[in-house]
């Protein structure tokens, strides 16, 4: 063979090779994306299983903070348990379906171990306390709120780092229960 008609056979035999390929491509895409009874491609109905799927999973994690280990305080025993506690109280006012309250968990947690025994850490769901919340005008959680000797002595609110409960507590003791 001439060199130039082993070149044309080659082309050919590329161009025959890259066509099946192309084929082969729009043959699989054609069938990903085959429309369902409504219309709409497959992945468009995947992408919507997905997103449901994940919008639930959140809803399960907020619900889950029942299982948190901080006490939870109601209107009927809020009198007893934070104004007349005999040492500081830090309530966190909070609700299931807010995102930054259960952020805010883990880090009640450890700040509640860190302080246990110089200040009780407690929460109050909001949507299930309305009269608490509207006593201290909490309109949206998550609200922080220390009591010391029966009175609000300082208020937080918004989402707050364990650095920022820390130096709320820490600034908040008396000196003697510091040491």
């Amino acid at each position: 063979m001439k060199p130039s008609s082993e070149k044309n056979h080659l082309r050919a035999r590329i161009n025959k090779i890259r066509q099946q390929m192309k084929a082969e491509v729009q043959q699989r895409d054609s069938q990903v994306t085959r429309p369902i009874s409504g219309g709409l491609p497959v992945p468009f109905y995947a992408v919507a299983l997905l997103v449901c799927a994940l919008t639930s999973g959140c809803q399960n994690t907020a619900s889950d903070l029942s299982l948190s280990s901080l006490p939870e305080v109601t209107d009927l025993d809020f009198q007893q348990t934070v104004l007349e506690a005999d040492q500081p109280v830090l309530v966190e006012f909070w609700a299931p379906w807010c995102r930054p309250c259960v952020e805010m968990t883990p880090i009640l947690e450890q700040v509640s171990k860190q302080y246990a025994g110089r200040v009780k850490i407690l929460r109050i769901r909001i949507d299930d306390n309305p009269a608490t919340a509207a006593e201290y005008e909490i309109d949206s959680p998550p609200a922080f709120i220390l009591f010391r000797e029966r009175t609000v002595f300082k208020r937080r609110l918004g989402k707050q780092s364990q650095l920022q409960l820390t130096g709320l507590l820490s600034s908040s003791l008396p000196e003697e229960i510091i040491e």
